[in-house]
């Protein structure tokens, strides 16, 4: 019971530090709200809903019509999505977020010896704010994973995801939990 509480307090500690580092302070020891969780569990459709494809991106704020750019962006969130996903810190920094400063790799890393079958899901709204080779979009996070065999409570948090384009390539320069009201 008691190595239950600590990895479920470190584990929570480090996911808070990495997704929202404003609140890590103030919020790591709190338990979560209910109202405010939702179960990682994908409930079965009718077979005779329908899928709603995603809508084609806007043309971003500031972009100088460069659609292509916005989908690059996306690109590398959905990859930073896929191999947070795969618990693997090294893969992490070295094929998306390279400028992952080392305290935020080693919370990552301690994180992911500590729960497995990590769930992500990006839901970033409107377009991204793209001004020359930099970008950031607002996305909202969603995290579940499990800890000793047993689903832990998904959250949403709003994230502020910062980009850099090199050599014609997005990545993920910052995130942060810090997000301004637009």
């Amino acid at each position: 019971m008691k190595r239950t509480i600590f990895v479920l307090l470190v584990v929570g500690v480090a996911f808070v530090f990495v997704t929202c580092p404003w609140a890590g302070a103030q919020n790591a020891l709190v338990e979560p709200n209910p109202t405010n969780i939702s179960v990682n569990v994908q409930p079965k459709t009718p077979e005779s809903a329908k899928e709603i494809p995603p809508e084609p991106l806007a043309e971003p704020a500031g972009s100088n019509g460069s659609l292509p750019d916005a989908r690059g962006i996306q690109e590398a969130i959905d990859k930073y999505r896929f191999l947070f996903e795969g618990e693997d810190a090294d893969l992490l920094k070295k094929d998306i977020w390279s400028s992952m400063s080392s305290k935020q790799y080693r919370a990552i890393k301690g994180a992911f010896k500590l729960v497995s079958q990590v769930s992500l899901k990006e839901d970033c709204l409107g377009s991204p704010k793209i001004i020359s080779d930099s970008a950031e979009w607002i996305c909202n996070e969603t995290l579940g994973y499990y800890s000793g065999g047993t689903p832990r409570p998904a959250q949403t948090h709003p994230i502020l995801f910062q980009l850099k384009k090199r050599d014609g390539k997005w990545w993920v320069d910052d995130r942060t939990g810090k997000v301004k009201s637009h």
